[in-house]
């Protein structure tokens, strides 16, 4: 009899989010927008510690932010996060909410009975002020958590001492 592997604690957090939800789709079939909310729901769900947890409309919001950030550590700032966000067309909760609703559609998630569309509406706005959006997001913890040095800037850094 086999004996069942451990987990694989470098897996993608597709795998450990969405087990047996149906066919699944090649990412390059999505458009950029649907695969960013797809990836922050995968993340959550994998920071929250398992397959079948729920992830509300707030903690997704804030992981697309917070994903955001993370493909765009050389920036200290967060300008470069939120102009990829922008570049995306997600700019504001609502459109993280259309996105999951498709995804959902997809059979991509896996929808809690609770979930509701109107949880997106007001959470935040890339064209209001940050202090306004109704995140608990800390802007300038996640700016400076996955904050890294510039390529180019490594060697001049280097060269000077």
């Amino acid at each position: 009899m086999e004996q069942p592997q451990p987990d694989n604690p470098y897996a993608s957090p597709r795998n450990l989010a969405r087990p047996g939800t149906g066919p699944q789709k090649p990412e390059l079939e999505q458009p950029a927008d649907l695969n960013h909310v797809l990836h922050s729901l995968e993340l959550a769900c994998y920071e929250k510690g398992g397959q079948q947890v729920h992830v509300t409309a707030m903690e997704l919001c804030q992981m697309c932010i917070s994903l955001a950030f993370r493909l765009t550590p050389w920036d200290k700032t967060g300008d470069e996060a939120l102009e990829y966000l922008r570049e995306l067309n997600i700019v504001s909760s609502e459109h993280v909410g259309m996105a999951a609703t498709i995804l959902d559609d997809q059979g991509l998630s896996n929808p809690h009975p609770d979930d509701d569309p109107d949880d997106f509406i007001g959470l935040f706005h890339l064209d209001t002020p940050v202090e306004q959006w109704k995140l608990q997001f800390d802007f300038a913890r996640e700016a400076s958590d996955y904050h890294v040095q510039a390529p180019d800037k490594m060697h001049d850094d280097d060269e000077h001492g």
